[in-house]
């Protein structure tokens, strides 16, 4: 064999692999690009809107209160299920029968001890 096709093969393996390399770096962000935002690790983790839910707790003797959780969420993130650690957190104290969130027109009340 003379050393020319085995270059020419080389060379097409070689521009095959960097098609394939390139179609890869553009296919995977257009597919992420193509799913539901907020995505988790998705280019769009930080720029996405979210509201944080309402919360209200019931005290043991029956009055309620409206929880800030402003000052509980260190960073809000449009990805994030804060409820069950607002739930947990907000039932650690004592005077706290109930914890009622509301995020997106979505009612949940924790019973507390």
């Amino acid at each position: 064999m003379s050393p020319e096709p085995r270059h020419a093969t080389s060379r097409s393996l070689l521009r095959s692999l960097v098609v394939v390399w390139l179609a890869i770096q553009v296919a995977v962000p257009a597919y992420a690009l193509s799913q539901p935002r907020p995505a988790r690790l998705g280019w769009q983790m930080y720029t996405g809107i979210s509201e944080l839910p309402t919360v209200t707790v019931e005290l043991n003797d029956g009055s309620r209160q409206a929880v800030d959780i402003g000052s509980l969420i260190a960073r809000d993130r449009a990805e994030a299920d804060y409820v069950p650690a607002l739930n947990a957190t907000l039932c650690e104290r004592a005077e706290v029968a109930t914890v009622t969130t509301v995020v997106d027109d979505q009612r949940e009340v924790a019973r507390c001890h």
